[in-house]
């Protein structure tokens, strides 16, 4: 389906709606959804092609959807990359934030941005290529930089509160892979890590699993994200953890249209919990 044949996206008044436009390093998607309106969920997923320049390709995706350059009630700009680190809220002011991003991570020509994790008590800090974060800033107004990473902390900071064991939370993409991992005070762990088979992906959950000292028949894991890719890595891990489980959407993603079972979870986790 394309946006001409979305029954409830009017882009006569876009002002009611929040657009997300969400860039990895294999593609560029975005998101359309008014959050008063049932059913406007609409998604799109554009492949790079891997000739030009990133600001090249994008400038191509946005200006063939030329309704991108409207005039939204918000717009997130999500960037999925592994260039992360999270640390304490107290130690996140001016200069001393780029000095434990550069202590933690290679240097390279990047422009640093954070996130506020209110319900983690951190900030994390992740970089940007100054042309990629320079066309967005000069494209569209006010957007709000989001690192893919983050709005997955916040929701499934929330989830983790049931029960009393802890939950390990993966969300596999096409060429990376995130755990988070939370127990009774809160957040534990979280990294993302490429990988181009199943099984690396696999080691790297069993390993943070084991580093953890998490418990294989108390403990949770649960997973989401490609399809083709989940099945197989959820049976291999089957063999050494017993509560592998998919992680379950609430019924207020449903509720947003069908469009968001296509999109990847930290996308859907932005509108359930907004930066």
């Amino acid at each position: 389906m394309n946006l001409s044949q979305h029954h409830t996206i009017d882009l006569d008044r876009t002002e009611k709606y929040i657009l997300s436009l969400r860039l990895s390093p294999e593609s560029f998607e975005f998101s359309l959804y008014d959050p008063l309106a049932d059913g406007s969920f609409y998604f799109q997923h554009e492949p790079f092609s891997g000739k030009e320049r990133i600001v090249q390709q994008l400038e191509k995706s946005i200006y063939d959807n030329d309704f991108l350059l409207k005039e939204y009630r918000k717009t997130y700009i999500l960037f999925s990359t592994d260039r992360f680190t999270l640390i304490p809220s107290t130690f996140a002011e001016g200069e001393r934030a780029r000095t434990y991003y550069d202590f933690c991570l290679e240097k390279r020509d990047e422009t640093l941005q954070s996130n506020k994790l209110i319900r983690n008590s951190c900030y994390n800090l992740f970089g940007t290529d100054p042309d990629v974060s320079a066309f967005f800033q000069r494209t569209f107004y006010a957007p709000v930089f989001i690192h893919h990473i983050s709005p997955l902390c916040e929701y499934f900071h929330n989830k983790s509160r049931f029960g009393n064991f802890s939950k390990m939370y993966v969300q596999i993409q096409p060429e990376f892979i995130d755990i988070l991992a939370f127990n009774q005070q809160g957040l534990m762990f979280v990294q993302t890590y490429p990988y181009h088979h199943t099984n690396d992906a696999v080691y790297f959950i069993l390993n943070a699993w084991k580093q953890l000292d998490l418990d294989q028949q108390k403990d949770e894991l649960q997973i989401t994200g490609t399809a083709h890719a989940r099945k197989e890595i959820v049976d291999m891990l089957k063999k050494y953890v017993i509560n592998v489980v998919p992680v379950i959407f609430p019924p207020r993603v449903y509720e947003l249209g069908k469009d968001t079972i296509q999109a990847p979870f930290d996308l859907i986790a932005l509108t359930l919990c907004e930066l």
